[in-house]
C-alpha cells in the first residue's frame, strides 16, 4: 500500500488529501530519467554543484589469440611493429565487414570506438546510440577532438576482449582505464546491449572485482580531477564503504539511479543500494531520475510519479 500526501491550497486554508494506492498484479515501475548525466567525466550528490563533462574516448581491442591479418589494429601491430597511428581499412571476423577504423598504434594497437565531446554530449547512459548500430560522424578520425561526438563502425563490426577509456585527449600509458573483460563479446553494441543493466549478485552487470581501491579512484586522476572530487558535497569526510567499477552498472534495488555504462560508482553504505556518484561514460548521478509507478484500474492508466531531488522524494498523481 502507498500513502500519498497532498497539499492543496485554497483561499483560506490548505487542504489535505489522502490517497491510498493499492497495488495491482499490472502495476510497476517505469524509469524515466531526466536530469544531470553525462556522456564522459564525474556526477556527483547533489549535481548541479559537483559535475564535470569531460572529453572522452572508448578503445577496444579483441582477445588476444592467434594473429589473424588484417583484422585488429593489434594484429596489424604484430604484423608490423613500426606501424605508425593513423586511419587503415579493417576487416571485421564476426561480420566478415570491411571498414575504415582509427589505430592507436604507440600504445599498443587499440581501435577507436567512440569520442565523446566535452560538452552537450549525446552519449549519456539512456542514449540508444550504446545498444544499436547507428554511426554518428563516422569519418571524423581524430581521436583528440573535443568538440563533436563520434561513433564508428569499429563500435558495431570489431569483435572486443578489451576496452579502454581515455580522457581529454592523452592515450598515454597510464592515463587510460584499461580492463580485460571476461569473455569475448562481437561487438561494443552487442557488449552493451547483452550485459543486463545492474551489479552483479543483483540483476546484472560487469564488475571488475581485481581492482584495488586506488585503481578504482584512478578513474577520476585519469579526467584530471582529485580523488575525493564526489566528497566535497558530504559533511565530516564521509569514508565510501563501497564502490565498484565495470560495465552497464545501475543502482536497480532502490528508487535512486545512480548509474554509467564503463566505469565506477561509489557509495557510503556498504553496497549499491542508493548509491550517490557516478565516473566514467555514461556517467549518471543519484537525482537524475524520475521513476512512475503505473498501474491499470478499470482501463484507466494511473501514473505516480517519483522524483529524485536533493532534500526529499516528492510524488504527484495523474490520470
Amino acid at each position: 500500500m502507498l500513502l500519498l500526501l497532498l497539499s492543496l491550497p485554497s483561499s483560506s486554508s490548505s487542504l489535505l488529501l489522502v490517497v491510498f494506492v493499492v497495488p495491482s498484479s499490472s502495476s510497476g515501475f517505469v524509469r524515466q530519467a531526466t536530469g544531470f548525466a553525462v556522456g564522459a567525466g564525474a556526477v556527483c550528490y547533489p549535481g548541479e554543484d559537483y559535475s564535470t563533462s569531460v572529453a572522452g574516448s572508448l578503445w577496444v581491442q579483441p582477445a588476444h589469440d592467434e594473429l589473424v591479418f588484417p583484422s585488429s589494429c593489434f594484429d596489424l601491430l604484430r604484423q608490423n611493429p613500426a606501424a605508425p597511428n593513423g586511419v587503415y581499412r579493417l576487416t571485421s571476423l564476426p561480420s566478415s565487414t570491411t571498414y575504415s577504423a582509427y589505430c592507436d598504434m604507440a600504445n599498443g594497437g587499440w581501435e577507436l570506438a567512440m569520442r565523446v565531446a566535452a560538452d552537450g554530449s549525446e552519449f549519456v547512459f539512456d542514449s540508444d546510440y550504446w545498444e544499436n548500430d547507428e554511426l554518428l560522424n563516422e569519418s571524423s578520425f581524430d581521436p583528440s577532438l573535443a568538440s563533436d561526438d563520434a561513433k564508428y563502425a569499429t563500435f558495431t563490426h570489431a569483435s572486443v576482449g578489451f576496452l579502454r577509456g581515455c580522457f581529454n585527449g592523452d592515450t598515454t600509458a597510464g592515463k587510460c582505464n584499461t580492463h580485460a573483460l571476461p569473455q569475448e563479446y562481437a561487438s561494443l553494441s552487442k557488449m552493451f546491449s547483452d550485459v543486463t543493466i545492474g551489479i552483479d549478485g543483483v540483476a546484472g552487470g560487469i564488475t571488475f572485482d581485481d581492482l584495488t581501491e586506488a585503481e578504482h579512484y584512478q578513474w577520476l586522476t585519469n579526467m584530471g580531477l582529485d580523488v575525493d572530487y564526489c566528497l566535497e558535497d558530504t559533511s565530516g569526510g564521509t569514508t565510501m564503504l563501497w564502490y565498484a567499477a565495470g560495465i552497464n552498472l545501475d543502482d536497480t534495488t532502490s528508487l535512486y539511479d545512480c548509474r554509467v555504462r564503463y566505469g565506477f560508482m561509489h557509495n557510503n553504505q556498504n553496497s549499491i543500494y542508493t548509491a550517490n556518484d557516478a565516473f566514467g561514460f555514461g556517467a549518471q548521478e543519484v537525482r537524475a531520475c524520475v521513476r512512475v509507478w503505473e498501474r491499470e484500474v478499470a482501463f484507466v492508466l494511473e501514473r505516480i510519479y517519483f522524483e529524485c531531488s536533493a532534500t526529499s522524494l516528492t510524488a504527484a498523481v495523474t490520470d
